[in-house]
């Protein structure tokens, strides 16, 4: 089974209550673009990786990983509760990724989808994956074009809303300081517009390859997502 079978069909089930066909596309054609540049990357080395999944949500894509890596998911949410482990290559772990609970330069593989654009710090949160890397290590990282053609195609045909840049505020605890910081109220509060995210990346990797969506020869004001492939 192909990589691309595999996203779609377990993919297909855990999404089903998406009527939309292009959020269903949308979803699953990221996850297969991820899954490819991560394939691409095992067939070089035949020894075993460790993949870290920032962001897992409910985990359905850290069980897709653990088919063929050991992968550990984290969420800053225990959304993936739901989901058990079912295998010994996979681990799920309650963290913030602005501090991430790992030893420096430990991990093989970083894959982070629409994340970035939603974290507080950024250039803090690409420093510390960044740290967490091993020497070699690859960092995959998707995020979408938000162009104002995206805006207005989300807004007309897809159920799920967004906020763009918005500036509602309320606090959480940082473990580090031990005191109230800002926080961003909404988890699809998005604080960070592609070409900041572009160039924070560019600053502390080396770009391998891009892939977007819909297609690659598309510039940005017809695309609508950006699949980055870097070495540390």
């Amino acid at each position: 089974m192909t990589h691309r079978s595999i996203a779609r069909t377990r993919f297909h089930i855990f999404e089903k209550q998406h009527r939309n066909r292009f959020v269903n596309f949308f979803y699953n054609e990221r996850l297969h673009r991820a899954l490819c540049m991560i394939d691409s990357e095992a067939t070089k080395n035949s020894s075993p990786r460790t993949v870290l999944d920032l962001g897992c949500g409910s985990g359905c894509f850290s069980r897709v990983l653990a088919s063929k890596f050991t992968t550990i998911g984290l969420d800053i949410k225990k959304v993936f509760k739901k989901i058990e482990p079912r295998s010994k290559k996979l681990n799920f772990v309650l963290a913030d990724i602005s501090f991430l609970p790992f030893q420096r330069h430990s991990i093989d593989i970083v894959l982070c989808l629409s994340v970035l654009e939603h974290v507080q710090d950024l250039e803090e949160t690409i420093k510390k994956i960044k740290e967490v890397l091993k020497s070699d290590g690859i960092f995959i990282a998707g995020y979408p074009l938000e162009t104002k053609s995206f805006k207005l195609m989300w807004k007309l045909i897809s159920p799920v809303s967004f906020t763009f840049i918005d500036q509602s505020q309320t606090y959480w605890y940082n473990p580090s300081t031990r005191k109230k910081e800002c926080y961003w109220e909404s988890a699809h509060t998005h604080k960070h517009e592609y070409k900041n995210i572009r160039d924070a990346l560019a600053k502390k990797f080396r770009i391998i390859s891009k892939e977007k969506l819909p297609f690659n020869i598309f510039p940005d004001l017809l695309a609508f997502y950006e699949c980055v492939k870097m070495q540390n």
